[in-house]
């Protein structure tokens, strides 16, 4: 059941992508927007950053960790594009991996060895700002676990950073 509610989760990113290039490539007033670059849902932004990155406990004892998500911007025909918008955080579990979207996203499944809560889940990222969110992770079993919180905006971006949660 647990894979299922994965899949229905990866789907959603899936189509919220789709919608966030549609927006971020076109505009219904036809006003100036930057475009989207070519695979630019599948390239980690890199404007989520999480402290610390690696954490060390007991099981069921909580952590917290605090993140941010920076409005950076990416560069399109010499043009500086900022990334802004509606921001969900989601969180998964996985192997570490490197590279694209498309490579770790296969991997990924909802957390079953850690037990997340995010605050805020969802909120608007302004053009040149930031939000913070906390995270706070209870191992639910001993073991070492590899954490992705991805943050995904309805403009088409999305940026992940990498947690290791050891837990004796």
């Amino acid at each position: 059941m647990e894979r299922i509610e994965a899949l229905l989760v990866i789907a959603g990113l899936l189509i919220l992508s789709i919608v966030g290039y549609a927006v971020t490539s076109t505009s219904s007033k036809g006003e100036a927007t930057c475009p989207a670059p070519p695979s630019f849902n599948n390239f980690n932004a890199g404007v989520l950053h999480l402290s610390p990155t690696a954490i060390s406990t007991t099981v069921g004892k909580s952590v917290k960790v605090t993140g941010e998500v920076e409005s950076g911007s990416y560069s399109v025909n010499g043009r500086e594009c900022p990334y802004y918008g509606r921001v969900s955080i989601l969180v998964y579990e996985g192997p570490q991996l490197g590279g694209a979207w498309n490579v770790i996203v296969n991997n990924l499944t909802a957390p079953n060895d850690v037990k997340v809560l995010v605050s805020p889940g969802e909120f608007y990222l302004p053009p040149k700002g930031s939000v913070d969110f906390n995270l706070t992770l209870t191992p639910l079993t001993r073991g070492s676990f590899h954490i992705y919180v991805v943050a995904v905006s309805d403009r088409g971006w999305r940026a992940w950073a990498e947690l290791n949660v050891t837990a004796g």
